[in-house]
């Protein structure tokens, strides 16, 4: 059986659109088919409905060779993207990123390319590196306002200032899909928590960062 060459194309939010990755991928690629998401690259790619189908057609050994426009497509956390492109390879499919011109496996002995996975791993590790640089940032600028004075500070009835409301574990969740550009209602669904929670979130990291 002729297996499948398919490409897989990812936005963040619902708004989004995917015009821009799939033009990239027009010209000489026809594929058989293409997956693609609208969710945010800090949910596992098992856990993503386009992403969990493409894993399973690799699986059944329908997949040969699928094409991503970008590393960061595959998504922004590096231990995932790294078990992902792991199994891609243990299935015997070939892995294509166009924009880093990068092909996972050597087409003539079908072992993993020793120089792109190489490559793989530093743009992944960068990616994840840029992730926590946006999260230091805001705790940077939390730490400045409270300094001038300008943070919320407490509110009546409660011990608990802005400050350790956004350091929450939760919090930090919420903050991090908010970055990605995620609707309130999709974080609110996706991580089991209120809609008016992380509306409150977003408005004290709007705050934080105009403070800042």
């Amino acid at each position: 059986m002729t297996r499948l060459t398919v490409g897989y194309a990812r936005v963040s939010s619902l708004t989004q659109n995917l015009d821009r990755q799939t033009e990239g991928f027009s010209g000489s690629e026809k594929f058989d088919r293409t997956y693609t998401d609208k969710v945010s690259g800090t949910v596992p790619f098992s856990e993503r409905p386009a992403g969990s189908r493409l894993l399973e057609d690799c699986r059944s050994g329908l997949i040969g060779e699928v094409h991503f426009w970008e590393i960061s497509r595959l998504g922004r956390d590096v231990l995932d993207m790294t078990l992902t492109l792991q199994y891609f390879v243990k299935a015997g499919v070939q892995v294509v990123i166009k924009k880093e011109g990068i092909r996972l496996l050597d087409d003539s002995t079908g072992n993993i390319n020793p120089t792109a996975s190489i490559v793989v791993s530093v743009m992944s590790a960068l990616s994840a590196i840029e992730r926590n640089n946006i999260r230091e940032r805001m705790l940077e600028g939390i730490a400045i306002a409270k300094a001038q004075g300008k943070y919320l500070g407490r509110k009546h009835g409660t011990t608990e200032s802005t400050e350790r409301f956004l350091a929450k574990p939760k919090s930090q969740r919420i903050l991090r899909l908010l970055e990605e550009e995620y609707p309130i209602t999709h974080v609110a669904k996706l991580l089991g928590v209120s809609t008016t929670t992380v509306v409150k979130v977003n408005r004290l990291r709007r705050q934080e960062k105009k403070a800042a």
